[in-house]
């Protein structure tokens, strides 16, 4: 096969060249602002085709390594080199057409087949070196400082041709799980900003732009016909739950939960959110809601002020993990304790339910 290495990687950047450049036009079509999540919905005869084209390179990959290897196994090899090789360059060349994406760390959607994959650009560039370029490399070893052949991986000269492939597989996947420890180990250590791609020393910030749909809805009031039936709608099931809970003598919580932007402990940042998307403050939803529990009579929580007045005080973001941005995405640990500390405040201090049942206990 390795005969063959050269065509590979040649088909394979030049695929990979084909492969962004059609990205770099759906996210024209698409994402004329850039590319942001949540997505933008396509139709499904527009998602359909969009599945074909992620499939189809697939196909011509397993074509040109069914050519390239001699039996079975290599024909996987080639597989393996040739995907990894254009998964590299695909990133390589979007970087190249649009300086996307600016960090090894922003997420992108890594593939749809069977169902939408996301995550970070670090997870797929990773995978692809181990596929593409560690089938070439023997598994190392220190020897006083030095790098050399593991002797461990020798194969003595009457092994069956079998068992050499199986010692191959078994050293490669050593390999590859040194690789993902380390990268694990980069993260937690806080080394990603030294992955940051740019044409200087420091990372190249982005400007501002506004944020989507969802996540500014609840800031503003129903600027259509369609967005003010969908608050009363809400609203409408809202009041049936209720009337459920009242005919089972069960009390209703109303608890909001906030963005990640409202809990967000750094002033510049939340003010700059505000500034971009055009608006005052973020308490439209908050204070709708709030008429409406005490229109229904219903305890309403809103977690997103004590949560940042936490954060404040600790200086600890409660979003956020130790491999993905402060400030973002789900609750962390601290973010789970301290939002069930709250609404369990809330709940031995308001609940009628607890008080008789906590009296109950007491008289018995």
């Amino acid at each position: 096969m390795r005969r063959h290495l050269t065509w590979l990687t040649t088909y394979a950047v030049a695929m990979a060249y084909v492969e962004s450049a059609a990205v770099v036009y759906l996210r024209g079509i698409y994402y004329p602002h850039g590319f942001e999540f949540p997505l933008t919905p396509m139709s499904p005869s527009m998602a359909a085709i969009e599945i074909g084209r992620e499939a189809a390179p697939i196909v011509m990959l397993l074509g040109v390594a069914a050519l390239a290897g001699e039996d079975r196994w290599e024909r996987f090899l080639a597989f393996c080199f040739s995907f990894g090789v254009w998964d590299l360059f695909y990133y390589g060349w979007l970087w190249t057409f649009i300086r996307w994406p600016p960090s090894l760390f922003t997420w992108d959607v890594l593939f749809l087949i069977p169902v939408p994959w996301a995550g970070p650009v670090l997870a797929p560039v990773l995978i692809s070196v181990a596929l593409g370029l560690f089938n070439l490399l023997p598994v190392p070893a220190l020897d006083g400082g030095r790098l050399v052949p593991d002797p461990r991986n020798a194969v003595a000269p009457d092994t069956s041709v079998s068992a050499r492939r199986w010692h191959r597989v078994l050293g490669d996947l050593h390999n590859r799980i040194r690789v993902l420890q380390l990268a694990r180990i980069a993260q937690q250590a806080n080394w990603r900003n030294a992955l940051v791609w740019s044409r200087t020393t420091a990372p190249v910030a982005e400007p501002p732009r506004p944020a989507g749909y969802m996540n500014v809805w609840p800031y503003r009031p129903p600027a259509t016909a369609d967005l003010a039936k969908a608050w009363d709608t809400s609203e409408a099931i809202l009041v049936k739950m209720i009337d459920s809970a009242r005919e089972h003598n069960a009390e209703f919580w109303l608890v909001q939960l906030g963005n990640d932007i409202e809990e967000d402990a750094r002033d510049s940042v939340r003010e700059e959110f505000l500034r971009v998307n055009q608006l005052q403050d973020f308490r439209y939803a908050a204070e709708r809601y709030r008429a409406f529990a005490a229109s229904h009579r219903i305890f309403y929580v809103d977690l997103a002020p004590p949560m940042l007045e936490h954060s404040r005080r600790t200086g600890k973001p409660l979003r956020g993990f130790f491999n993905s941005r402060p400030y973002k995405g789900h609750w962390n640990e601290a973010g789970n304790a301290e939002a069930a500390s709250i609404i369990g405040g809330e709940l031995l201090k308001k609940s009628r339910a607890l008080a008789v049942d906590a009296g109950n206990s007491a008289n018995q």
